[in-house]
């Protein structure tokens, strides 16, 4: 109906094209017709309607829109399973909006990027950190399933070298606590499942280590 009841509007008052008001209502119509065309699956199209958005809403100095309908342009490429166009695109829009790295749409872009990187190190401990960042990233935008999938793949990359190492047991039975206390709301989920029997049966090989220690 919005984007329906704007085509004539934007007719009618073609005459008015500099005027403030009439300049957000075509951003608006850009940033809903962007969202159409990504339903549609029409990529190329989508970025064309967000980036023009994003241009009209810098003119009128709406940045916090600005930001949004630059972020969607990139996450189209995800939608599209172009992860290439993903990580180039990202690296701009971080670069040109990194003075509003606050911004809510900015951190979602960033956490993504932080995944993508994650996926892409070799390095274990970069990785791990990369996935620490990336889900405190999606827990603060309220992506809580893509804050618990990198809370996955962290948990599952860490290094558990047995009960008889007490440094990495702690730091394994910690994180593991952590990680079971913050999503519970994930408590059937196959990885859920798995984290916590893992988790439990680590502490019952400890008990009973101390145990055997204690009986000698």
């Amino acid at each position: 109906e919005f984007l329906n009841a704007d085509e004539t509007y934007f007719k009618e008052y073609s005459g008015f094209s500099a005027h403030d008001g009439f300049v957000k209502n075509l951003a608006y119509y850009r940033q809903w017709d962007g969202y159409k065309h990504e339903q549609e699956h029409s990529f190329d199209d989508s970025r064309r309607s967000y980036s023009e958005a994003e241009r009209l809403f810098r003119t009128l100095n709406q940045m916090n829109d600005a930001v949004f309908n630059a972020a969607q342009s990139v996450l189209t490429f995800r939608s599209e399973g172009s992860l290439q166009g993903f990580d180039e695109s990202a690296a701009v829009f971080l670069k040109k909006y990194r003075e509003l790295s606050e911004n809510k749409h900015y951190k979602e872009v960033l956490a993504h990027y932080y995944s993508r990187e994650a996926d892409k190190s070799h390095s274990a401990a970069k990785t791990r950190e990369l996935r620490g960042k990336a889900e405190k990233l999606f827990l603060e935008t309220n992506r809580r399933e893509l804050a618990f999938e990198n809370a996955c793949k962290l948990q599952l990359s860490l290094d558990y070298l047995g009960p008889e190492n007490e440094e990495s047991m702690k730091k394994y039975s910690e994180q593991s606590e952590r990680f079971l206390d913050e999503y519970h709301d994930f408590a059937e989920n196959q990885f859920y499942v798995k984290i916590a029997a893992e988790h439990y049966l680590i502490r019952v090989r400890a008990l009973a280590s101390q145990l055997k220690e204690v009986l000698r």
